[in-house]
């Protein structure tokens, strides 16, 4: 549109349900998955489609220095998709030394609706490294709506989400990755598949896949956790922001 000159815009963003945000709340998701409270308890939710960044999420709270913590990724089976290995990868984390010995744990499971909002007020920080987004990741709005900092990779609309409501940080990111190159084992197995059945010899990579870079995102979640006050700063802001542009009411109403 910017480039034919166009001026008669408007942009619509996404958000969430203040009815649904501002429930009381009645389960404790800490309480019911046995997650001690002295743990900083790290939420993602995202469908196990395996493009939602959930080994890449695994794999930055490994590397993290996070102190006794609780890594819980919510999401729906998909066919085809992640579920599987993601279970298997946390097993593989939980048992080893290093996570015993630093009291560290990942869950994965699926939850109804109310214990996914449950989820968002009971955590600490939202953590969403996803590879592809086909515009405002509506769970950002949801972490928002429920006080919760986030880091999210700087993916569709993530960058002006951060610019609007000051609620998260961007992880360091990769551009332009390939999309195998960012999937789970069994994605890649059938996204090769398609490629070659089609006589498709490479993917191009301008599609907007992006991967979190490990090592500094590692980094950033040590530091959010260790900086209560910085994530009380980021989910108050990110809160009035929602409040005052991305309830669904607002949204409604510039319909």
């Amino acid at each position: 549109a910017k480039q034919n000159d166009i001026t008669n815009i408007t942009v619509i963003s996404n958000g969430s349900s203040k009815e649904e945000f501002e429930q009381p709340i009645t389960i404790s998701i800490r309480k019911k998955l046995s997650i001690p409270q002295e743990h900083t308890f790290v939420l993602h939710v995202g469908t196990h489609t395996g493009l939602k960044g959930h080994s890449r999420a695994i794999k930055i709270f490994s590397r993290a220095n996070t102190g006794p913590a609780t890594l819980l990724i919510v999401g729906g089976y998909y066919p085809g998709g992640c579920t599987d290995e993601c279970s298997r990868l946390a097993e593989k984390f939980n048992n080893t030394k290093e996570f015993k010995d630093a009291h560290k744990k990942i869950i994965v499971q699926h939850l109804s609706r109310a214990e996914t909002i449950a989820a968002y007020h009971d955590a600490d920080i939202f953590l969403f490294p996803s590879n592809i987004e086909g515009g405002a990741s509506i769970v950002l709005f949801e972490s928002m709506a429920s006080r919760l900092p986030f880091l999210a990779t700087d993916v569709g609309s993530v960058r002006d989400i951060i610019r609007e409501g000051n609620g998260g940080i961007l992880l360091p990111t990769d551009k332009n990755v390939p999309p195998e190159d960012t999937l789970c084992d069994n994605v890649k197995h059938w996204v090769k598949t398609v490629l070659k059945l089609l006589n498709i010899k490479k993917f191009h990579s301008d599609r907007g896949f992006v991967r979190a870079q490990v090592t500094g995102s590692a980094k950033l979640l040590e530091e959010l956790c260790a900086d209560k006050e910085l994530r009380e700063k980021l989910g108050k802001a990110g809160h009035a922001a929602w409040l005052e542009k991305f309830t669904s009411d607002k949204i409604t109403d510039q319909y």
